[in-house]
């Protein structure tokens, strides 16, 4: 039982291939179950509070969560990414706290991809943020507007990571066709007329004056994905997966989302150790240990702990503490289910009376007391 539990949380044991494909029906690149994009270094794409995103992508499936694209600054521990949720766009920028300011987290959702992803169309997504709000146009179109939201231009400079996030895996499934950042609102007439562009030629019309990267995805081979913006940096595709800035141990509370995905993981994880607080405990039973379900618990958070250090060096994995108190919780029900279960076992299979009982004997005597 613990090899297997060793198995099914260690597994594949190695970083995978970088699953990063050019597309042959035009500009762009295909992203499998694990693949990303990686900027070469710092990137700042907005020098203000002002700041336009034109990002071409095509989901393949729907999928719980997935980042399209993260700018992350590990010194300063500021991101913003760009989310697939279902249907929905997911739009978030977070910022470090300090001793003179309030950190914060701020997102907000667009339904960005439900006919696409019907269709199996690319969707051309537009953001344009400034000082009193933050719009998203779909394919040319206003399709949401949030006052009170911006973005501030701290988030807005790091290393660019496409079809990724960073810390942890949350790998895209999909194709990106072209990204291109400004710092500047473009107006309703040139996101027009770019979206135009973009989906005919494979690029903006005419360059802006105020663009800071520029991925038109055309080279159809090679490893790097050139910026064609003056100082930018270029994307590297690496030969193998690998998370940028992987965490070890994240804690709970920075793990906790209200997500169904995150709490079909708890669920996950509690019922997957509970075969091994039911086969430890009637262990230590037999070998006459005492405190047999103590012993019990702290082999199974030891287990889980070890198993989430290890995960620590596997970019397909997530370390985190939530799983070593959740396998905890799930290896108590385990001695909880051995314990309620071995009456009704031993009752109805009588041969299976050597088991053993609280007392450290045979079931029988258990039964015969219960009697």
């Amino acid at each position: 039982m613990l090899c297997v539990i060793l198995t099914l949380g260690l597994w594949p044991f190695h970083a995978p291939p970088n699953e990063v494909a050019w597309l042959e029906d035009g500009n762009g690149v295909a992203l499998g179950e694990f693949g990303n994009l990686v900027s070469t270094g710092q990137v700042n794409l907005s020098s203000s509070d002002r700041f336009t995103l034109e990002l071409w992508v095509q989901p393949d499936k729907w999928q719980g969560s997935a980042t399209i694209l993260a700018l992350y600054n590990p010194e300063k521990e500021t991101l913003f990414s760009l989310r697939q949720s279902l249907t929905d766009l997911e739009v978030t920028a977070v910022r470090r706290k300090t001793p003179r300011s309030v950190g914060r987290e701020a997102h907000f959702y667009v339904d960005a991809f439900g006919p696409a992803l019907h269709k199996k169309t690319p969707t051309f997504v537009t953001l344009v943020s400034g000082p009193e709000a933050t719009a998203v146009y779909i394919d040319g179109v206003l399709t949401k507007r949030a006052p009170g939201f911006a973005i501030p231009r701290e988030v807005l400079a790091g290393q660019v990571i496409v079809g990724d996030a960073p810390r942890q895996s949350d790998s895209f499934h999909g194709k990106i066709r072209g990204l291109a950042t400004y710092a500047a609102e473009l107006s309703t007439e040139e996101i027009e007329r770019h979206y135009q562009s973009w989906t005919r030629h494979g690029s903006p019309t005419v360059q802006h004056e105020h663009v800071t990267a520029l991925y038109l995805f055309d080279e159809r081979a090679g490893n790097v994905v050139h910026d064609r913006a003056a100082n930018g940096k270029d994307l590297v595709i690496p030969r193998t997966y690998t998370n940028v800035s992987k965490i070890a141990l994240e804690p709970f509370w920075s793990e906790f989302d209200m997500s169904g995905s995150y709490w079909r993981g708890i669920l996950k994880n509690v019922v997957g150790f509970m075969p091994l607080g039911f086969c430890f405990y009637p262990y230590f039973l037999m070998a006459r240990r005492k405190r047999p379900v103590l012993l019990t618990l702290l082999a199974g958070a030891f287990v889980s702990l070890t198993i989430e250090v290890f995960q620590a060096f596997l970019p397909t994995r997530d370390s985190g503490t939530t799983d070593i108190i959740t396998n905890t919780i799930g290896t108590y029900v385990g001695v909880v289910l051995y314990k309620h279960a071995l009456p009704i076992v031993v009752e109805r299979f009588p041969k299976l009376a050597w088991l053993p009982a609280l007392n450290g004997r045979g079931a029988g005597s258990l039964q015969g007391r219960l009697k």
